[in-house]
């Protein structure tokens, strides 16, 4: 009896599993930022054309978005309406420049921007997943 009991018995090996690499993914994607400009303690992707904000958004997961748009830049503005409807709690914010004025933050508002600001502090704190207190 013993001699079946031994015989049905599986041999299993643990195997180890493979030590997690300390890979870490930017957690901000970027659009319109020059490709040289570094924003301020963020790590983030820059890509060139709107399409590539939605391709990027379907493969990785991004805490925000960051956005430098002129009010003519009516591809940027559809995307962003696009990413707004299908992606809602992706927050957002329009870099601020000196370009910037009143209508590019109306329409940046009204598309769901988290913040207008040039304040690399704050695009710091939304990046990491942490919300600024409203004033």
């Amino acid at each position: 009896m013993t001699e079946l009991v031994c015989d049905t018995q599986r041999l299993t090996a643990k195997t180890q599993r493979p030590a997690r690499r300390a890979v870490r993914l930017p957690n901000v994607l970027s659009i319109g930022v020059p490709e040289g400009e570094a924003l301020d303690g963020v790590a983030h992707v820059n890509v060139r054309q709107p399409r590539e904000i939605i391709e990027m958004l379907r493969v990785l997961h991004f805490n925000l978005l960051v956005v430098r748009a002129k009010s003519d830049d009516v591809a940027t503005w559809n995307t962003i309406g696009l990413i707004h409807q299908h992606w809602p709690r992706l927050r957002w914010v329009l870099l601020a420049d000196e370009t910037c004025g009143d209508r590019e933050e109306i329409i940046a508002r009204s598309l769901g921007a988290t913040s207008v600001t040039n304040d690399p502090r704050v695009i710091a704190e939304l990046a990491a997943g942490r919300r600024r207190p409203r004033a």
